[in-house]
């Protein structure tokens, strides 16, 4: 299936969280492909009074038993499971809910991929679910919507497009205009019979309504793609750069809100956030993320997937530099800088411990999230940033549909046109086509596989 195309192998067994990373009360961990009810069985021990197996397509409680260290022999957790053609995805399913501590949910992973189970790739389970007819491209989509959401506007119009607002009212135009192009062809196929061809007025007044139907469509997306959301800021740079001070400071956070600040490396273990203004208004995020460092165990590695994932979703990173890093250390910072994929604006970090001459230059910013200094052009450098992207982006999840959207109007502009001018049925039913295209790549009953390695790339692992 989809084999040599660039997409994953769709018949293997794959394994992943689906809940959000890190330290929880509770953790979903799903399998989906042939064997998963066997491989979570090999591991499942019911507890007393269930059926021989503990599992069934209803929740069961039981114990998951680990295999290689772990500090006790089993996980208490309930599973279930889902037979072929009955799960989101259309596969044989299951999923584990266990308690949410990084090394439980590590074990439980593991031990599943020694049964076979491979880790499964960003939007995996939904690329599966869009190919068994589960769901369609808009409600995929909406998906990575959900996930991505930045405010209630964004999080109810993703909402609204999951349950069929957008793909409900381009599904019954798509059936429109296939009822119009198979009366068009009818008539080109049996012009010596007695099948007439469809009158001018009746073809105008159907394309008008469709036309208008389409119109309000691209408007609704046009609408729903460019949504405001905060310039997001994200600092980064060695531990003990002065990161989280100057992050409290920015974020205009008070003592008790504010990010721990300490001269030991490695206090940020995650990534903080903090949503503000800039003077002149505009809305801004402020990240700080981990420090730069070898993970010395899970969470530290955790820390810095996470800081790096951040600072590639922000709009804008602070490379900071304290005054008095060490020369040798200046390597990581130009590779940063030479490698990243976003705007980055480095500045000397720490500037009330300059007790020399300073290694970035006298053009660099000099600031101090200690004292204030440099805080307020540092500000008006990102407001200028924030002012070359815009107050508005599109959302990546209707940029898509938008494009398909404005293609589709224009055609049936273009058939309009050609019957009111009495153009050939020919020509129209060209443009008619080309329009059904358009819709079906927005629906996805039209796709390649580039393209659905393009839009499931951009979800979570475990979606």
């Amino acid at each position: 299936m989809l084999q040599g195309s660039g997409l994953p192998n769709l018949d293997d067994l794959i394994v992943a969280l689906a809940s959000a990373p890190g330290a929880a009360r509770r953790a979903v961990v799903r399998l989906s492909g042939k064997g998963a009810v066997a491989a979570l069985g090999a591991v499942w021990k019911p507890l007393p009074g269930s059926s021989a197996r503990g599992l069934s397509l209803r929740w069961t409680h039981g114990e998951f038993l680990p295999t290689g260290w772990f500090p006790t022999e089993a996980i208490p957790a309930m599973a279930r499971t889902w037979h072929q053609g009955t799960g989101y995805t259309g596969q044989e399913a299951a999923e584990i809910h266990c308690l949410g501590a990084v090394p439980c949910v590590e074990a439980v992973i593991q031990t599943l991929n020694t049964l076979g189970a491979r880790g499964a790739g960003p939007g995996e389970f939904t690329l599966r679910a869009f190919l068994a007819g589960r769901v369609d491209l808009v409600r995929a989509e909406a998906l990575l919507g959900l996930t991505h959401a930045n405010s209630a506007e964004q999080l109810a119009e993703a909402l609204d497009q999951h349950a069929g607002g957008v793909s409900e009212p381009m599904a019954r135009l798509r059936e429109e205009l296939l009822d119009y192009l198979a009366d068009i062809e009818a008539g080109l196929d049996f012009v010596e019979e007695d099948i007439a061809q469809l009158p001018a007025e009746d073809s105008l007044r159907r394309l008008s309504g469709m036309l208008a139907h389409a119109l309000l469509m691209a408007r609704k997306m046009q609408g729903r793609s460019l949504l405001s959301s905060e310039f997001r800021v994200a600092l980064v740079g060695v531990p003990n750069a002065g990161k989280s001070t100057l992050f409290n400071r920015l974020a205009g956070l008070s003592d008790a809100e504010a990010a721990i600040v300490s001269h030991r490396p490695g206090t940020t273990r995650d990534w903080l956030s903090r949503k503000a203004r800039l003077p002149d208004g505009t809305p801004v995020e402020w990240i700080d993320t981990a420090g730069w460092q070898e993970a010395e165990d899970i969470i530290g590695q955790q820390a810095q997937t996470l800081g790096q994932a951040e600072s590639e979703r922000a709009d804008l990173v602070l490379l900071c530099q304290p005054v008095d890093l060490p020369g040798g250390e200046l390597e990581g910072y130009v590779a940063y800088q030479s490698r990243a994929r976003v705007p980055v604006l480095w500045v000397l970090t720490c500037a009330d411990r300059i007790t020399g001459e300073v290694a970035g230059g006298a053009d660099a910013l000099l600031l101090s999230g200690l004292t204030g200094r440099g805080v307020p052009e540092l500000l008006q450098l990102v407001e200028k940033e924030a002012k070359k992207r815009g107050s508005r982006q599109v959302a990546p999840h209707l940029a898509r549909g938008r494009e398909h959207l404005e293609q589709l109007v224009e055609h049936l502009r273009a058939a309009h046109g050609l019957v009111l001018d009495e153009g050939p049925a020919e020509l129209v039913a060209v443009e008619v086509r080309a329009a059904i295209d358009e819709l079906g790549a927005v629906l996805g009953t039209v796709y390649s596989d580039d393209l659905l390695g393009r839009v499931f790339s951009r979800f979570c692992i475990g979606k």
